[in-house]
């Protein structure tokens, strides 16, 4: 194999090599955000229902005080 030939070669590792590093970050930048979102929405969700809850109480305690 002559030098052209090597340089052509390993020219062509190099690309394939970055092309798989860049796919596979993106799917891991993908997976990442998907996952981010997803507990972002049960954070979300927990925090609605604790406030919902700590206002149910509230108003209860509010009822029961202008009843007496």
């Amino acid at each position: 194999m002559d030098s052209y030939t090597a340089k052509q070669c390993h020219e062509q590792m190099i690309k394939f090599i970055t092309s798989q590093g860049n796919e596979k970050a993106l799917a891991i930048r993908k997976q990442a955000e998907e996952d981010f979102q997803k507990e972002k929405a049960q954070f979300i969700d927990q925090e609605k229902k604790r406030i919902e809850a700590e206002f149910k109480t509230r108003l209860a305690q509010d009822e029961i005080k202008l009843k007496i």
